[in-house]
């Protein structure tokens, strides 16, 4: 699917792959699954929510080189960068970006289309030194930027035992 280019047969001599059409035309068939390659997360999470509605599937991206423990929940169109690591208790869900090299472990949930930049560090132990090992969370809201180097830790037993971010945030 492609806006810049012409339709048609020769709008690239010796291009192996068909256009099929345009964004306001495309049509997915059941067994579509596409990935989106737009750079702008902005435009990205426009368009695939777009053709979300249209019934469209996307790839999950993970790079060859990230860790993702069996127990994590990934959705399926999240894109997870090189050398990143994904702990057994991590949820993330649809349209999150996780740049590279960064660390999500513990209990930690992740909305929706969330751009975590690299070497973030996401539902480590609380830095407390009352800290005995209770259960504790990180939840994360939808639409929030966590620029690179942020850490975020899970709550502690002295509060409610959760860090909770909200909706539409920018965290450096």
């Amino acid at each position: 699917i492609d806006d810049t280019l012409p339709l048609g047969e020769d709008f690239f001599p010796g291009y192996p792959y068909p256009v099929l059409g345009n964004i306001a035309t495309f049509k997915p068939q059941e067994s579509d699954l596409l990935l989106l390659a737009i750079g702008d997360p902005a435009a990205r999470l426009k368009l695939g929510r777009e053709l979300s509605k249209r019934g469209c599937r996307f790839f999950s991206f993970i790079h060859p080189t990230a860790i993702v423990d069996k127990g994590a929940s990934i959705h399926s169109n999240v894109e997870i960068g090189p050398y990143a690591i994904i702990g057994p208790n991590v949820k993330i869900d649809s349209g999150t970006k996780v740049g590279s090299h960064t660390v999500i472990e513990g209990h930690t949930s992740i909305g929706k289309d969330n751009v975590i930049s690299h070497f973030s560090s996401l539902g480590g132990v609380p830095q407390d030194m009352k800290y005995g090992g209770e259960p504790t969370k990180l939840i994360i809201g939808d639409r929030n930027t966590i620029r690179e180097f942020t850490t975020v830790h899970t709550g502690t037993v002295q509060d409610k035992c959760v860090t909770r971010i909200g909706d539409d945030n920018w965290i450096m």
